[in-house]
């Protein structure tokens, strides 16, 4: 699913990492968590700012996929690889600065410019010690920024190979972007440790993607249509979308392919393609928690804790944990009225 529609309502994020990137580039390593829920635009913000860049930085890039778990710095590796196949061999070897070896068999181009990859995986400091070489060499010709999309399904090595590099070339034109959904990185106890560890010295910033307020999402809605949207075409798809644009965008096409009145709109049926992404978030719920999403999609409204307990059967002692994760997965939205004591939450 594509939409060729400008980037709108992320003014102040790509300033942000306009910022990050000058510190980079005058010689101060840094790192950048970008954080937000599927369909709010966080890798399309991250390309919109790299477009920015091109010709003026060495763009490593790589995406971490669910299976990615089996290969040690498989996010760096490919990484790397995105850049170096395009060099020859005596460049490559230049840039690895005495850990050909080392780096040959994590790295294709690597291995070809030494001849082989035989003898196995070096110790991990040495490959480490590698990367830091290999990447600091690259910071020497142009600023570098490393683009990871989807970090939050890469492995642990990966995440400890920026931990190693944030430390170890502190002094690089180095800019790490990574990419990740929140919920499922709050469950990555590597990743957590990485990224609280870098917090905590200054090596890091987290940057947190919103919805896109009403303004905003109009401005979206004008893009596509090519015109000033009606007040009531808008209102309807914040309501439903919650300022999530891919499902804004999805929402609106079908109301264009079924030639509905945008002054009034109306679906006959949700889109199939954002009914698909809407299971495959829920499919690896477990199922107290599924049945608790299940519970409340059926009431629609506000709901107490005491009526969810009877809801679902959980005891009252568990309900609570099921609850926070699935606000943690945005998934509900938990509300604390004035008027009551007790939590109330709502389907998203």
């Amino acid at each position: 699913m594509s939409w060729a529609t400008r980037l709108v309502g992320r003014d102040a994020e790509i300033a942000e990492l306009a910022r990050e990137y000058r510190r980079a580039a005058a010689g101060e390593f840094g790192s950048v968590l970008l954080l937000a829920d599927p369909g709010i635009g966080k890798t399309r913000l991250a390309r919109e700012f790299l477009a920015q860049r091109r010709g003026r930085a060495i763009v490593l890039s790589a995406r971490a996929y669910a299976l990615g778990d089996t290969a040690s710095f498989g996010l760096w590796s490919e990484a790397l690889e995105s850049h170096l196949r395009g060099l020859g061999s005596e460049d490559v070897a230049g840039l690895c600065d005495g850990f050909l070896d080392d780096l040959a068999p994590l790295v294709r181009s690597v291995a070809a410019a030494r001849g082989s990859a035989d003898g196995g995986e070096p110790p991990r400091s040495r490959l480490l010690a590698g990367l830091a070489a290999l990447i600091a060499n690259l910071s020497k010709r142009l600023p570098v920024v490393v683009f990871l999309d989807d970090a939050h399904l890469a492995d642990a090595s990966s995440w400890e190979g920026l931990g190693y590099l944030a430390r170890a070339i502190p002094d690089s034109r180095v800019l790490v972007l990574v990419v990740a959904r929140p919920a499922e990185l709050s469950e990555r106890g590597t990743a957590t440790e990485v990224v609280l560890g870098l917090e905590q010295e200054g090596l890091l910033t987290r940057l947190e993607l919103s919805p896109l307020n009403s303004e905003d999402l109009s401005k979206l809605v004008e893009a596509f249509i090519d015109k000033s949207p009606p007040r009531a075409l808008v209102d309807w798809l914040q309501q439903r979308s919650r300022g999530n644009p891919l499902f804004a965008l999805g929402l609106l096409q079908a109301l264009v392919d079924e030639g509905a009145n945008l002054a009034s709109p109306e679906l006959r049926s949700v889109p199939e393609e954002l009914a698909e992404r809407v299971v495959a978030r829920l499919r690896n719920l477990e199922e107290a928690r599924l049945a608790t999403l299940e519970a409340l999609a059926v009431m629609g409204r506000r709901v107490e804790l005491r009526e969810l307990v009877s809801l679902t059967g959980l005891a009252v002692d568990d309900l609570p944990v099921k609850l926070e994760q699935l606000v943690r997965s945005r998934l509900v939205i938990e509300r604390s009225a004035v008027e009551s004591s007790h939590t109330k939450s709502r389907i998203r």
